[in-house]
């Protein structure tokens, strides 16, 4: 898993189980560990704030998505710049996908990877949207 240093936020991509057979599905998770005094916002931001909201991007993935990504709960506060209730992360927060290993894959390493595109703010002040890099592989077993 890889860590990538950048302001406001730290992530680390898993992937769970790390090797999954054809037609198993296994879990991206990505941990991201938000520095002291910020907070990010939710993946769930309604109306004119939805702008705010957090966003996945993938660069390299070629496997199917089940569903949808989850998030940890947010906590629901009243957010200082926005002048607003909003749903943020403060110090930690997961974000989780579900996915399967296609039934035709070649046994192998696969390597999955995007960006975190997010807002951090701290009590006065919000980023311009900032993208936290994330790589990470699974591993593609043969059929038992």
């Amino acid at each position: 898993s890889s860590r990538i240093e950048n302001l406001a936020v730290d992530i680390a991509a898993i992937v769970d189980p790390e090797q999954a057979t054809p037609g198993e599905n296994f879990h991206l998770r990505l941990r991201v560990t938000i520095h002291e005094g910020w907070h990010i916002y939710s993946m769930q931001l309604e109306g004119e704030n939805s702008n705010l909201a957090t966003v996945i991007r993938f660069q390299e993935n070629s496997f199917p998505i089940i569903g949808k990504w989850e998030e940890s709960l947010p906590r629901i506060e009243r957010d200082d710049v926005l002048q607003k209730i909003v749903k943020s992360h403060n110090q930690f927060a997961e974000f989780n996908l579900l996915q399967r290993m296609p039934e035709t894959v070649a046994p192998g390493d696969y390597s999955i990877s995007g960006v975190l595109v997010y807002y951090a703010c701290d009590n006065k002040v919000c980023t311009l949207p900032k993208e936290a890099p994330f790589k990470t592989r699974v591993k593609a077993g043969v059929r038992r």
